[in-house]
């Protein structure tokens, strides 16, 4: 049967600016509803808050709207995933519409732990530029059904020479409602 689940996904650590890891430079909260169309298919709405440490290390304020189509097939313990996402973020200069495609793949053989890797492109509907292109590798760890953390770490390389590129060491949870 088809079924609609509630995700919050609170990503706490994110060190974006140097590796002083003494403080918290992102908190970003999320809450998506995802309805299972088939087995390989799941398509919603989400929302996040993002509390972002600018270089002015104040903290930023933003809210992002997003949908998402989730593609996934599943090749013995390999779990291959594809993720269309148009987003629109607002932030104190103004908004931005965002198209973003993600490919990953996870190895679900060593249960509770699941490692996995994905490449993501960020594209800028108002101009059709590439904004950005990220990868991530990482491993979640499966608490109980329905509960996971994970820890992972991130290369994100921006269009704009004047962004600087970004290692991100992150943490999330994971809770299914």
């Amino acid at each position: 049967p088809n079924w609609i689940s509630l995700m919050p996904n609170f990503m706490a650590i994110g060190k974006k600016m140097g590796w002083d890891m003494s403080r918290v430079v992102a908190i970003m909260p999320e809450v998506d509803l995802q309805y299972r169309v088939t087995n390989w298919l799941r398509v919603g709405p989400g929302y996040r808050l993002e509390r972002e440490l600018t270089g002015q290390d104040q903290f930023e304020t933003r809210h992002r709207l997003f949908f998402d189509a989730n593609l996934r097939h599943d090749a013995g313990r390999v779990r291959l995933g594809y993720r269309a996402r148009v987003q629109e973020q607002f932030r104190n200069n103004g908004n931005r519409t965002i198209w973003r495609n993600k490919l990953g793949a996870a190895w679900r053989g060593s249960r509770p732990w699941q490692p996995g890797a994905s490449v993501e492109v960020f594209h800028d509907l108002a101009d059709g530029t590439m904004r950005k292109w990220r990868m991530t590798i990482g491993i979640e760890y499966q608490l109980r059904r329905g509960r996971d953390i994970e820890v992972y770490y991130r290369y994100e390389d921006p269009d704009d020479p004047q962004d600087p590129e970004l290692h991100i060491l992150g943490m999330g949870f994971k809770q299914d409602l």
